[in-house]
């Protein structure tokens, strides 16, 4: 996997958490937008590093995708990587690269919620002495029928964790979609292997709480109740907030099991689901 880093000169010097911000060239447009207004729009409450993953661009299109990023984030530092393998292989590069003591990483699918996100998240690990990693999104969801519920783990769409703990993980070959599931949510998932350290998962919410894991089905934050309390959305989280009753409660029930609450629609978001079928012919 070729690697290659461009930093921006910060007159203010490195910081101690790096934010890193998966972009990939097969993806639309949109989602990049989306990300960058949501980052300009809500301050992290935390000084940091941006970086940018720059996955599967050719070297003009990158310099492209640079001066745009530059443009209307401040200091960013770039890592650009070729399209070979998936977003846990890419995180792992980057945090080889990085010197930071804590990095965050957000998908392409990201879109932060509220403003103090950064802060909020990082917080976890001082009023937690036993934090591993924080997250935006925890789930007891089951990949297969040979791993029993709960099966505990954070979602790997925005996560925060120490560099180095990190790196010391069992990432196992990562060269399928299916390897890269298993290391989010299978036996020896990274949740899975920081329990066995004696290292704790905590999910943070919008409004600061941090929840441990038996508390996050009640959590208001993945395919819990309006998801009111999540701290940054992504592809899925989006999936519910836009489904049917019937959908939401067969996947909050895939996540919770028995625990599962999720909010009945009210009146607008009933019409919204309707458009949305009448428009995507889907009945």
């Amino acid at each position: 996997m070729t690697i290659e880093t461009t930093r921006s000169e910060d007159p203010a010097g490195s910081h101690s958490v790096a934010v890193v911000h998966l972009i990939r060239r097969g993806n639309p447009d949109r989602f990049l937008r989306r990300f960058l207004s949501s980052y300009a729009t809500h301050p992290a409450g935390l000084p940091h590093d941006p970086v940018f993953l720059l996955k599967g661009f050719d070297e003009a299109e990158a310099t492209r995708l640079q001066r745009r990023i530059s443009k209307r984030v401040g200091h960013p530092s770039f890592i650009r990587i070729d399209d070979q393998g998936f977003d846990i292989g890419a995180y792992k590069y980057a945090a080889e690269r990085l010197e930071h003591m804590f990095v965050v990483f957000l998908n392409s699918h990201s879109e932060i919620l509220c403003d103090r996100w950064l802060a909020r998240l990082i917080s976890a690990f001082s009023s937690h002495p036993d934090a591993g990693i924080a997250g935006a999104a925890g789930n007891w969801e089951t990949l297969d029928a040979g791993i029993p519920f709960p099966n505990v783990h954070l979602r790997s769409n925005a996560f925060a964790v120490r560099r180095l703990d990190f790196l010391a993980l069992d990432f196992g070959p990562l060269d399928t979609k299916r390897a890269c599931n298993e290391f989010e949510a299978g036996p020896r998932s990274m949740t899975h292997q920081m329990l066995e350290r004696g290292l704790q998962p905590y999910v943070v919410g919008r409004d600061g709480s941090v929840f441990a894991k038996e508390g996050w089905p009640e959590s208001g934050t993945f395919r819990s109740g309006r998801q009111e309390n999540l701290l940054v959305a992504d592809n899925r989280t989006r999936d519910f907030a836009e489904g049917s009753t019937r959908h939401r409660q067969k996947v909050a029930g895939l996540s919770w099991g028995e625990r599962s609450r999720p909010a009945p629609l009210g009146i607008v978001e009933r019409a919204a689901v309707a458009l949305r079928r009448l428009l995507t012919g889907r009945f």
